[in-house]
């Protein structure tokens, strides 16, 4: 039995979380306090915008959001434990470069 569903189908919405989750993490990253923030310091949001913004193919997100969706989760709260997964890969990337 098919789903109906296309690979072709399946790329184009890993291809749109992966937007989204470049979008979120622009709004989740921005200079911006949040409302219960006291500071975002200069220099550590730029340094983590460096390590996660940009160029990414962000498949990561997409199958935490594509797994979310079978459970009947938000897309809202998957896309943005999508992006905290995105955000711990950054980390750990970056961290295991350091000497």
């Amino acid at each position: 039995m098919t789903s109906g569903l296309s690979s072709a189908d399946f790329a184009k919405r890993l291809d749109k979380t992966a937007d989204d989750t470049e979008a979120l993490l622009g709004k989740l990253l921005s200079d911006t306090l949040l409302p219960d923030e006291i500071a975002r310091p200069k220099r550590l949001m730029d340094a983590m915008r460096y390590a996660s913004r940009g160029g990414f193919k962000r498949r990561r997100p997409g199958l935490v959001v594509e797994s979310s969706a079978v459970f009947g989760v938000a897309r809202d709260a998957a896309l943005l434990a999508g992006a905290a997964r995105e955000g711990i890969h950054c980390y750990s990337v970056v961290h295991d470069g350091l000497p």
